[in-house]
């Protein structure tokens, strides 16, 4: 049988199987064009290629799979995308809060606390020749003072 032919032929048996393919009738027009389409591809790659039922049901079939994969993953991104958008709104909100949070602190005890954090409280001792208990104890401080100030407003 030649293996253009055999697609035209039967066309109502493939869209029959399209049918059981995707459980959808305005899909399974659009699933054996697109099996037409891959077939005519490979036969014109390999023209001696001897087409039969199962391996045109086999291709329809693998391309249904395909477009079920893309769409997951599609949405599988968006949905990853929002999420991610949503965590960075709210690192951002709680961000603003706890900059406010700082501000409301005296300032010597938010400029141990943020250079304490950022570089070591030795360091911060040896930059500014003030006593290390100091300077623990006043990070200390700053810390509850936090602790009291985010509990408050959250």
């Amino acid at each position: 049988m030649d293996s253009i032919n055999l697609i035209s032929d039967n066309y109502q048996y493939f869209l029959n199987l399209a049918y059981t393919i995707t459980q959808c009738h305005d899909l399974k027009n659009d699933l054996v064009n697109n099996a037409y389409l891959k077939l005519q591809e490979i036969l014109s790659r390999k023209p001696d290629l001897q087409l039969n039922l199962r391996y045109v049901y086999m291709t329809m079939k693998s391309i249904h799979i395909d477009q079920k994969r893309k769409k997951r993953e599609t949405a599988t991104s968006t949905e990853f995308f929002v999420t991610q958008v949503q965590e960075e709104d709210q690192t951002l909100e709680e961000r603003i809060d706890l900059s406010e949070c700082l501000d409301n602190m005296p300032f010597v005890h938010r400029e141990v606390l943020l250079k304490s954090v950022e570089g070591g409280m030795m360091d911060l001792h040896r930059e500014t020749q003030v006593p290390y208990f100091r300077i623990r104890t006043i990070r200390k401080e700053a810390f509850e003072m936090l602790k009291e100030e985010v509990s408050n407003n959250f």
